[in-house]
């Protein structure tokens, strides 16, 4: 059987916990190693979380250097995979293929260290980049990026985010729960500028528009529902069928053309109305399987459109959900591509 040794955020909810937990159901010997630290609510600590992240060279208070070449040397893994992994070391992968040569050490980055948000938090990544064997990306645009930095091997795989066939699935949601989330246009998430000028403008033109997550209340349209609870796993599968459109943003510092909510929106049996782009264009059929916008006005005639036509709007959502099981975008079906990549399936 092969060992495989994952490190990464493996709080409930995260999309890190999701990929690992694929591996565990496809058969794998998985051992996690947490990159969270337990006790980071602490102020002093947060404090200095934050000036080493800013530094580019985040802290690892939880000790996962030390504790990945202890696992290691016990554990002796056939694969290594680092999932975001900003406090690995180059000297600790270093170290790991001294001590076990035959070993493969992979990285996913959901995020892009090249993109608009500058150096916060990736420098000891950059400085690592070249000490790994496989580098997984989910944008094409990181490619040549990563190559220039050393990268041996750059595999780019759309989509690089799926879905939990265990949490996102078409749920019955209880009365009350669609009561306090539920509206007839909603997003979850953080915020951004652009996404809340485009909800602003839906409030604006008298639809019910609701928000879930954390917003500066200036951002805040007084015709807006609005909740700062987070929601994660099954709470945040139900939110999403509580709209009947639910909205799918990307980050433009991120270069993103995709996300996971791009995956687990339709995957819940949701309907999506995203931003277009080539690469939602190739993951689901416009107008069959999900709707896309690409201006405010086009967001505001499309919301209109289907907020009056139930049996278009559901009939999306069915096909939706069809189309991640058929092209099998679940996060089952792509730990195993990228394993096969890694010689490991």
């Amino acid at each position: 059987m092969v060992k495989v040794l994952y490190v990464g955020a493996l709080n409930e909810g995260s999309t890190c916990l999701m990929r690992m937990r694929a591996l565990q159901r496809l058969g794998y010997d998985v051992i996690g190693v947490d990159t969270n630290d337990p006790s980071a609510s602490k102020t002093w600590k947060r404090l200095l979380d934050q000036i080493t992240y800013k530094a580019g060279y985040p802290w690892d208070s939880n000790g996962v250097n030390r504790r990945i070449l202890n696992l290691a040397q016990s554990h002796q893994p056939d694969l290594v995979w680092v999932d975001k992994g900003l406090v690995i070391k180059r000297s600790t992968l270093i170290c790991l293929k001294s001590l076990l040569p035959g070993t493969t050490l992979a990285y996913f980055n959901p995020d892009d260290p090249f993109g608009g948000y500058g150096l916060a938090g990736w420098r000891r990544f950059l400085h690592a980049l070249d000490a790994y064997d496989v580098h997984f990306v989910p944008r094409e645009i990181n490619i040549q990026d990563y190559q220039k930095r050393g990268a041996k091997k750059v595999v780019l795989q759309i989509p690089s985010w799926g879905y939990d066939p265990e949490i996102h699935r078409p749920r019955t949601v209880n009365d009350d729960f669609r009561k306090r989330f539920g509206a007839d246009i909603g997003f979850v998430g953080f915020f951004e500028k652009e996404r809340a000028d485009s909800i602003i403008a839906l409030a604006a033109a008298g639809l019910q528009v609701g928000v879930i997550g954390r917003w500066p209340s200036n951002y805040i349209h007084q015709g807006m529902l609005y909740s700062s609870h987070p929601v994660f796993g099954v709470s945040y599968a139900e939110c999403l069928q509580c709209f009947k459109i639910t909205l799918c943003f990307l980050r433009k510092n991120n270069r993103d053309l995709y996300t996971s909510r791009s995956i687990e929106i339709p995957a819940c049996g949701a309907f999506m109305l995203a931003e277009r782009t080539s690469v939602h264009q190739t993951l689901f059929e416009e107008g069959k399987e999900a709707e896309f916008f690409s201006s405010i006005e086009e967001l505001l005639d499309k919301a209109r459109f289907y907020l009056r036509d139930d049996v278009a709007r559901e009939r999306v959502a069915r096909a939706g959900r069809l189309r991640c099981e058929r092209s099998n975008y679940s996060y089952d079906g792509l730990m195993h591509r990228r394993m096969a990549v890694l010689g490991f399936a």
